[in-house]
């Protein structure tokens, strides 16, 4: 195991401009640019550290993200939750296994399942 670990610190997996430094990077970028486009209104807060990728959807109550957790499963997206309250979508993706196409598809669901539970709230509440 351990010479695997050497084998990978020499492959630019780790530290500041490693692989997965750069991938966490661009989970938040893509969180961010979500929260600023699409998702405006319904991704309070997001972050990422190492491989740790958190997002509040909605309220952040535990309802709604439950909600967004099912919809992402139905997905194919793995996600838990954690917090009190707000309550966040947490993940711990394998980015020493991903690429950056992988990042954007999980985004992209992410995104998807957001958007998804946030208009049947809506209809929910119009009926």
């Amino acid at each position: 195991v351990a010479k695997r670990v050497i084998e990978l610190l020499d492959q630019d997996h780790y530290g500041a401009s490693g692989r997965i430094a750069r991938l966490s990077g661009r989970f938040a970028a893509n969180l961010e640019k979500m929260a600023k486009n699409s998702c405006k209104g319904l991704i309070s807060e997001w972050r990422a550290i190492g491989g740790m990728i958190a997002v509040q959807p909605l309220g952040g109550t535990l309802e709604d993200v439950k909600a967004v957790l099912m919809r992402l499963f139905d997905l194919g997206v793995v996600a838990f939750y954690c917090g009190h309250g707000p309550i966040l979508i947490r993940m711990l993706p394998p980015l020493g296994a991903m690429s950056e196409a992988h990042v954007d598809e999980v985004c992209a669901l992410i995104e998807r399942a957001i958007l998804d539970v946030a208009e049947a709230k809506t209809k929910k509440a119009r009926a």
